[in-house]
């Protein structure tokens, strides 16, 4: 595994980007892809997914966005300036298995949203 490098600016953008999802939950933001197309996006109900893993509640997570697990994944990657395994060749894959399922993922939920079987 490589040293992280620009430490001090990596911590500084996640604790913006905690600081901006937590504004959004406390104000009931709402996506605004969502807000334009009335169609769901692959971030919708991460925030609650968050909110209820933080509860451990995980089956309330995974129902509202099951990949909300692949935020801390791809912040390890970012991390490390995504090259968080030693061969370049395993990086490539992982993101793009993690990138693939995100779209499956994305598929699904936005199939029972056509259904009406999805609740925003």
């Amino acid at each position: 595994m490589r040293k992280p490098t620009h430490l001090a600016l990596k911590l500084a953008l996640f604790s913006l980007f905690i600081v901006l999802a937590g504004m959004a939950v406390l104000l009931q933001y709402q996506c605004p892809i969502l807000k334009l197309t009335g169609f769901i996006c692959p971030g919708c109900g991460m925030s609650r997914a968050w909110l209820a893993a933080l509860r451990l509640d995980f089956s309330q997570a995974l129902y509202y966005n099951p990949m909300f697990w692949s935020i801390p994944v791809l912040m390890l990657f970012a991390l490390y300036d995504f090259n968080l395994f030693r061969k370049r060749l395993f990086n490539v894959l992982t993101l793009c298995l993690l990138g693939v399922v995100v779209m499956a993922s994305y598929i699904v939920r936005l199939s029972a949203f056509w259904h009406g079987d999805y609740i925003i």
